[in-house]
């Protein structure tokens, strides 16, 4: 006599969690010019021994431009379409859902990477320098030169 063993169906998460890693699988295949852009600029920080991640799956329904998992930072880079009204309220319902499990998320505009490299990343050193101060870690110094593919700029000193 044969005995079926009915076997349980994995969880929905599993499924969505699979599709989500597919789904970064293909925006890393894909990347936007100024994604592209960015993870350049992004080169003296893994120089430094940051493990930056692109397009990568957190909490199981988002997938984020990049993540540095040391200080737990999430950095989106925004077109056109995050400047509408419904798509900036979702924007900060994510982010404040990301904060709320211990991530904390920055954005920067395309415009901003091709036109303000040089404030992106000195933000981006900023940002971190806090992060590593919160949690007891060595401050991380603003560097006084910029990498050669940084334009200089003489716009406004404030967030890019």
């Amino acid at each position: 006599m044969t005995v079926f063993v009915k076997r349980e169906k994995s969880p929905r998460w599993r499924n969505r969690f699979g599709r989500l890693r597919e789904w970064a699988k293909r925006n890393r295949q894909f990347p936007t010019p100024a994604e592209v852009r960015l993870y350049n600029l992004l080169e003296p920080l893994r120089k430094m021994g940051y493990r930056i991640y692109r397009q990568y799956p957190l909490l199981g329904k988002y997938i984020v431009d990049f993540y540095i998992p040391s200080v737990r930072l999430v950095i989106e880079v925004d077109g056109i379409t995050h400047r509408r009204g419904d798509q900036r309220s979702k924007d900060r319902r994510r982010d404040e859902d990301l904060l709320k499990h211990g991530y904390y998320t920055i954005r920067v505009t395309n415009e901003d990477v091709y036109q303000r490299p040089e404030k992106v990343l000195k933000y981006l050193f900023a940002v971190l320098s806090r992060l590593l101060a919160v949690s007891q870690q060595r401050p991380l110094p603003i560097p006084s030169s910029l990498p050669s593919n940084v334009a200089p700029s003489s716009e406004d000193p404030d967030h890019p």
